[in-house]
């Protein structure tokens, strides 16, 4: 089944999906995790905004964690341990919204490599890469769980059947018009993989992770 053939509905919902879920959606290429290369400066990773491919690319200096924070919180906790275990330079950078840390990271560490060495020594934590909209863009990171449409023939029961035949677990399905669902996944990059390969299965009308992002001055 091609769904995106019969619905492209999933365009027009972004924008409510991100203020109900959280969420904007990624993605990197095929292959060689979804990503191409970019030095200190980043690596280049995109994803589906419904039907359109946008590019993002990581912010190799950041890493965030999700928790139980508050503004002004002190990294006096198993996350904070582990992550200056792996990268003892590592600062608390901010806590831009409750429940997202910050770190700064040293010239030597990045994201990327950080963020799965903690979560292997505090396997409770929830760490992401931070990516960026373009240079000095606006920020985002991968809390966890994937953000799907699909096809509005499909009852509940159907699309739970699919979600576990994916080894996907149903979080919950979205009041919106359409056949929405966010599904659970690890944090970090594992979301942002499998939501593309979600999308370009044809399985799915739109595919993103649920993102955490920056909120934009008004």
């Amino acid at each position: 089944m091609d769904a995106r053939s019969k619905n492209l509905a999933g365009v027009f919902l972004t924008a409510a999906l991100a203020v109900l879920v959280g969420t904007t959606q990624a993605a990197g290429p095929k292959g060689a995790g979804s990503r191409a290369a970019g030095g200190k400066s980043g690596k280049s990773y995109y994803w589906y905004d419904g039907v359109k491919k946008r590019p993002i690319s990581t912010d190799p200096e950041l890493l965030a964690e999700f928790g139980q924070f508050e503004k002004g919180a002190s990294p006096a906790d198993g996350g904070a341990v582990a992550i200056q275990t792996v990268s003892p330079k590592a600062e608390v950078e901010s806590v831009p919204a409750k429940g997202v840390r910050l770190w700064k990271l040293p010239p030597e560490s990045d994201g990327e490599s950080v963020a799965p060495a903690a979560s292997s020594k505090e396997p409770a934590g929830r760490f992401s890469p931070v990516f960026r909209d373009g240079r000095g863009g606006r920020m985002r990171a991968l809390p966890g769980g994937i953000v799907v449409q699909l096809d509005s023939k499909l009852s509940d029961k159907e699309a739970r059947e699919w979600a576990r035949a994916k080894g996907l677990a149903v979080r919950k399905k979205l009041s919106l018009p359409g056949n929405y669902y966010v599904l659970d996944t690890k944090p970090g990059l594992e979301a942002l993989e499998k939501a593309n390969a979600l999308y370009e299965s044809g399985e799915v009308l739109s595919a993103s992770p649920d993102w955490w992002q920056e909120a934009q001055a008004k």
